[in-house]
Formats: C-alpha cells, structure tokens, sequence
C-alpha cells in the first residue's frame, strides 16, 4: 500500500493509494493492484497507458465492493490518461472497474463531489463479473473519453447490471465513440441513468457515435432512464447511428428547477437553451431529425465536424446562437447538409435576405483565442432552406396594413 507519494512509477502489483489530501502528479504504474484517490486527495498529469490494474486484495472501510480504479470522497483527477489499460475484477462480490464519487460524511466530516477534468479511458479493455463496470455517484466529469473501450461484464450470476450507472452526477463533453459493450445482461439498457429528491443527474454534449452493445448501434433504448421522483437528462448526445437526441424526467417541484428545459421521455432533439450549452461534433456527421428551437450557445465542428439536417426538418434559432468552425474560410457544403425540404429558421427577420445575412453571422473561427466571422463560399442553393420570422411588430404593421387595403376595397365596392 502506498501513500505520500508526490511522483514516481510503480508495478509488481503495487496498490496505490492516496487517502491523507495528498496532491500528487507525474505518476506511472505498469502492474496495479488497484487506484484509490479519495479524502481530498488530488492526482494530475499521470499516465496509466497500457497498465493492468485489477482490484486490490481489500475491500472498502464499510466492507463493501472492491474497486480497482476508484476517486472518491472529495477525490479529483486530471489530466490523466488510462489508454488501453487493461482492468479485470474477477471477484464473485460486487466488483467496480472503475468508481467515481460517494460523497458519504464519514467520521463527522462531509466530503464533496470527486470530480475528474480531462481524463482518457480511450482503449481500454474491462472484464466484470458481477457489477456495473463503470459507476459514478456524486460526481462532475468533465472531457472524460472511452474511445474505442471493450467492455464485457455480465459473465456471472448478477445479469441485472448494465455497463454505466450515473447517479447524481453532472457530466459534461464526454465521448464513447466506437465502444464495444458485450454482455450476459437480462436486457439491452446498459446505461442506467438516475437521481434523487435532492439531485439531479445530466449528461450535456456525449457523443455515441459508432458504439456498439452486443453488435447493435447504440440508441435511445440503451439508456435506463429513472422516473421514481428524480431527476434526469441526456442533452445533445450523439447517438450510435450518428443522430442528436435529447430527453429526460423531471419529476420535482418546478420551483427548483435549474435550467430551462422541456423534459419528457420523448426526443427534444437538439437543446441549446443557455451561453454554456453546446453541441460538440468532432470530425465526422451528426444528423438532426427532429424540429428543434434553439435560443443560445454553440454548435462546434471540429476536425471536418459536419451538421446534417434531415427530410422536413426545420432548426428555429431564435437568438445568440454561434457556429464555431476549423478556419476563416469554409464550404457551406463541407459544414451544413440540408435534406429535402429542411430549414433553418431565423426569428426576427424581415425577410430571406435579412435572414441569410443573420446566418452567415453566426458562423465563427477562432482566431488566437477571439471569436472572428468566418468567411462562406458556395451559397448558390441555400435559398429555399434559410427562412425569415419578421419580428410580432413587424407582422402587427403586415396584417394592419392588408386590414387596411382590405378596408379601402369594401368601400370600392
């Protein structure tokens, strides 16, 4: 066991643990018998890459699961990759993979939320028998990747476990591109998503693109999402096939609500309601096919990132929206895709031309930390799918102004 360490590499099946508020970087490990930061401990700027770390041979101060990557009671992580690690819990007894918060009082003292800020799982390959491989409670994640993760639990008696379980947990810019989940699991809602009378749990901005549970892409019906009085959101994810989906439950007194948002079991498409919301493609295509209104925040297309409107499907951006792209100059082509009939709706315009301009407005690149208009090329079919709204005065002045001609033809006749 180990502790008050401040940097170092360790194997031969060491446990390292950081338990005393000890802030810890620079960290190596090629052969562990488990992770643990927790008391407010802190660990950054290490790299797990390639390690097989299994739990240690103890179980926690309540006698309870074994953990073999754990951050818990006011622990924090960052900047700290796992890539293509190997974990395995073998135990019979309930065994996490990895856990991420509790932020139980213990011992007269209360503990706050573990939070992890740019950590990386990408590649890594999980084996559990008997419990949700991935669980977090209480808990901010924050940039945390599973790219291209294998993860296969469900082998043991326990087949009523899915591969994530988030409870109050607040995650935000976290992807799960090409995941491959197998599983001995009773049924195919892998992710389990639920929350309390006092909090909450959101996933903002996920994407799903190209993960797989048993061979299937993942969709909407992978995820278990919790009605019994709490509450619960998924907004902006990307799902397996590539289309944007929103939804929750909100089964708490309105008057604490926090955010504004339209919840409900049914598809809200893309939310981007407040400055700090954003969908985030990055490289590749996300399809939006469902009709969604949105007054504010950001769209990123990163690495060639593409936004692909479907069939009759109409975006109303009626407010500060921006779309952040790669360069100072793009292809409308290479940045937005329009199916047939689609559109884009700009409120509080007096007519297409107004509309086009405010569009082409919104369109941004960062240049050395300011955001510039970026200059767009190839506009010769966008007509037909940008529309204006004339604002409610202007529509006033329309419909007095045929009243009145309307009028002047009565009294003609």
């Amino acid at each position: 066991m180990l502790g008050a360490f401040a940097s170092g590499s360790f194997a031969d099946s060491q446990y390292l643990l950081y338990k005393d508020g000890e802030t810890v970087s620079g960290i190596t490990g090629s052969d562990l018998q488990g992770v643990s930061i927790k008391n407010n401990s802190s660990m950054t700027n290490s790299d797990f890459s390639g390690a097989t770390i299994t739990p240690p041979n103890e179980k926690d101060e309540a006698g309870r699961s074994k953990y073999a990557i754990s951050v818990r009671q006011g622990g924090s992580l960052s900047d700290t990759k796992f890539d293509n690690a190997v974990i395995t819990c073998a135990y019979e007894n309930p065994c996490y993979a990895i856990w991420l918060g509790d932020n139980a009082k213990l011992a007269d003292k209360d503990y706050a939320n573990a939070t992890l800020t740019n950590v990386s799982f990408n590649g890594v390959k999980i084996d559990v028998a008997n419990n949700y491989p991935i669980a977090a409670y209480h808990s901010t994640l924050t940039n945390v990747s599973f790219d291209n993760a294998k993860i296969n639990f469900g082998t043991g008696d326990n087949k009523e476990m899915g591969a994530f379980w988030f409870s109050s947990v607040k995650a935000s810019d976290m992807s799960f591109r090409n995941v491959s989940i197998t599983h001995g699991f009773a049924s195919n809602a892998v992710f389990a998503i639920s929350g309390n009378q006092n909090t909450w749990t959101s996933i903002k901005n996920a994407d799903f693109r190209g993960m797989t549970v048993n061979g299937s892409l993942f969709t909407k019906e992978n995820f278990a999402i919790s009605d019994d009085g709490s509450r619960v959101e998924v907004c902006n994810a990307i799902m397996g096939n590539g289309t944007i989906y929103s939804a929750g439950v909100y089964d708490w007194d309105s008057s604490k609500q926090e955010v504004e948002l339209p919840l409900s079991a049914e598809n809200k498409g893309l939310i981007l309601a407040n400055a700090s919301d954003k969908l985030t493609i990055d490289g590749g295509s996300a399809t939006l096919d469902v009709n969604s209104k949105v007054s504010s925040g950001k769209i990123v297309l990163e690495n060639g990132g593409k936004l692909d409107i479907a069939d009759s499907t109409k975006l109303i951006i009626d407010g500060a929206l921006e779309f952040i792209v790669d360069s100072e100059n793009v292809d409308l082509a290479d940045i937005i895709g329009f199916g047939e009939d689609a559109t884009i709706v700009i409120a509080d315009t007096q007519d297409q031309q107004a509309a086009l301009d405010a569009f082409l407005n919104m369109i941004k690149y960062n240049d050395n930390g300011e955001l510039k208009t970026a200059t767009v090329s190839d506009l010769q079919n966008l007509s037909g799918n940008i529309a204006s709204v004339p604002e409610p005065s202007t529509w006033a002045a329309i419909f007095g102004a045929f009243a009145l001609a309307l009028a002047v033809y009565k009294r003609r006749k």
